[in-house]
């Protein structure tokens, strides 16, 4: 069955050709899975070919870490496996130390559990104190996952590979809020200057999800809609595999607060990029609204650049009503920062407008879709503390509570700690004042410090690691 799944998308004879083989990540999850088979029935040769085969493939192609951790660590395991049938202890340890690292290097958490409960049954006999530390690390990583997989109903085991749809949007629902934010009643959006488009029962049919446009239909009533500004386009136009990895560390560097490194990636970016195209210009403009706020404190003008920013894809929306707007990732991110800088200026009015605005335009996606958008993780951050400013602690915590159980359902959780850190707080000052109230939350907020310790230390965040390490105290003691 393994070689058959191999087979629906390699060519037959793929074990003496696999060398020359251009393979993903899947398809070596796949041909993986014809080593482990083999290592069940007793062919430990055969096994370990396959396995060397999957292990060495990210570095003979020359893959960034960001793409082998989509596979090393499963190759890891069966490694470990073979090894250990073998009671050859130290080479289980280096595979499953390089893929631990791989995994904590990029904030990943696939397979990372089975990963840690296999590195439980490696004795360390013989090793250095160094290697024996390490394998008392990978124990305490263990118990903190298990900890934070039962507080929020995660299994411990799940198969990872598939494909991203985070940022996917259902056609039906998406033209019917931009006909809303349009203002167009059905009978005249159906129309444009090349004729009709669809009939209005056909409109409604497609808005209720009971039938799909077509794609050049669909393109014509986005347009209707006006919808433009690089809708349909890659973020960056002219990219390049040295301009995707740029702009990953930069967004990186902004989330661990490396101010210095931020700004001169901007100026390397500046030079590889044509700020002509609409997607690259509003980027950029976000990125130095960040600084403006972030490394100076400046929220007038990190406000006004913000603003500048979403409009580069957004129309004005003066007498429209925001909320029906279709907001992409960017825009969700752009947003939720203009409504947090209202916040920080005690501008709670027009923060709840952007609050509301943001939230329900989420919400009617995901009502439809059941899926949470990239930018999902600025917004609840931004939420929490929205809600925290109204001291409206128990909606904060639910709001954090939901973030946390939609991050464990993605690869990356370098957010994680931060989402466990504003439950802790939140807990703590709800309980304040109250010493029934005290008594109840103590433990809930004692398991979500500890939660956001373990997850800062897992991802090396030494800005939110200084942080917890001065408010331990005061939530531990």
């Amino acid at each position: 069955m393994a070689e058959a799944a191999v087979s629906c998308t390699v060519p037959d004879g793929w074990l003496n050709e696999r060398r020359t083989l251009l393979l993903a990540p899947s398809e070596l999850e796949a041909i993986l899975l014809v080593g482990a088979g083999q290592f069940a029935c007793g062919r430990m040769e055969e096994a370990w070919e396959v396995q060397s085969f999957v292990w060495n493939y990210p570095e003979k192609r020359q893959w960034k870490k960001r793409m082998a951790v989509q596979i090393k660590p499963q190759a890891a395991l069966l490694g470990m496996e073979l090894a250990l049938r073998e009671e050859d202890s130290r080479k289980a340890f280096e595979f499953a130390r390089e893929a631990l690292e791989l995994l904590r290097g990029n904030a990943c958490h696939c397979y990372l559990l089975p990963l840690l409960e296999q590195m439980g049954r490696i004795s360390g006999e013989g090793f250095s104190e160094g290697d024996w530390l390490y394998l008392r690390g990978a124990d305490e990583f263990r118990d903190i996952f298990k900890r934070i997989y039962h507080m929020s109903g995660y299994p411990e085991n799940r198969v990872w590979q598939g494909i991203s749809v985070e940022n996917t949007r259902e056609a039906g629902i998406t033209l019917k809020m931009l006909r809303k934010f349009a203002g167009k009643p059905l009978d005249k959006a159906v129309f444009d200057d090349d004729g009709i488009i669809v009939t209005r029962r056909q409109l409604e049919k497609i808005e209720s999800g009971a039938h799909k446009p077509s794609y050049t239909n669909y393109q014509r009533l986005v347009h209707r809609y006006g919808k433009h500004g690089g809708w349909m386009i890659p973020m960056l136009e002219t990219d390049s595999i040295e301009v995707l990895e740029l702009r990953q560390e930069i967004s990186s560097q902004i989330g661990f607060c490396q101010w210095d490194k931020v700004e001169a990636g901007m100026e390397r970016l500046r030079q590889k990029v044509d700020i002509a195209y609409p997607r690259v210009r509003q980027e950029l403009l976000f990125f130095e609204a960040i600084i403006l706020l972030e490394r100076k404190g400046e929220l007038e003008k990190s406000l006004e650049l913000l603003q500048k920013a979403l409009h580069v894809t957004v129309p004005e929306w003066e007498g429209k009503d925001a909320k029906w707007w279709v907001f992409q990732r960017e825009e969700i991110i752009i947003a939720s920062n203009i409504l947090d800088i209202y916040r920080e200026m005690g501008k709670l009015a027009e923060a709840k407008e952007w609050c509301e605005a943001i939230c329900f335009s989420m919400e009617q996606q995901k009502d439809r879709t059941n899926i949470m958008h990239t930018g999902y993780a600025i917004l609840m951050e931004v939420l929490d503390n929205y809600l925290g400013e109204l001291r409206l602690y128990e909606e904060a915590i639910d709001v954090s509570k939901k973030a946390v159980s939609n991050y464990l359902k993605q690869p990356r959780i370098g957010t994680l700690g931060r989402a466990y850190y504003r439950i802790a707080w939140n807990t703590y000052e709800a309980a304040s004042g109250s010493a029934q109230q005290d008594k109840r939350l103590q433990k809930q907020w004692r398991e979500a410090f500890q939660a956001s310790e373990g997850i800062a230390a897992f991802v090396r965040d030494n800005y939110l690691m200084r942080h917890l390490k001065d408010k331990r105290e005061k939530y531990l003691f």
